[in-house]
């Protein structure tokens, strides 16, 4: 039951890493040193995101996005969309100006709103994300032994 929930646990993994990282930012030298920590977080958050995308309970957030946007009629795709483009900014500006803790729980929601979209731009940047989130998981699975 749980494994099909959580799959081969690599979101949780990456995920995971990215949340203790972040956590620990400020014991470490340097003047903005804790920034490009938690820009790197946020990285790694969207992409435990994409990988969560494709697990049990990923698809099961999925389709409550677009079972929610159902109950607006023809509204609901366009808040859909206004969301997306609202969460894909906020990753943007924390990725490329300022990172916050607040960006990087917003950060592991963008590939989950992307996949209720699947159109357009959201289309493009779910398809191009999944191949670097499977990377970036077996890369942290042999380093760690897991």
């Amino acid at each position: 039951m749980l494994t099909g929930l959580i799959g081969t646990g690599g979101a949780v993994l990456v995920a995971g890493i990215a949340l203790i990282i972040s956590k620990f930012r400020g014991h470490l030298p340097g003047r903005n040193s804790d920034q490009i920590v938690l820009t790197i977080a946020v990285v790694l958050m969207v992409l435990g995101g994409t990988l969560a995308t494709y697990i049990g309970i990923g698809q099961w957030v999925v389709s409550v996005l677009r079972s929610i946007t159902g109950l607006f009629g023809p509204a609901g795709p366009v808040i859909l969309v206004l969301l997306g483009f609202a969460v894909l900014l906020t990753v943007a500006v924390a990725v490329f100006r300022t990172a916050t803790d607040r960006a990087l729980w917003v950060a592991f929601a963008l590939p989950l709103v992307c996949a209720a979209i699947n159109k357009g731009i959201f289309y493009d940047i779910n398809a191009h994300l999944h191949p670097a989130a499977n990377q970036v998981e077996l890369m942290l699975r042999t380093k760690l032994g897991a």
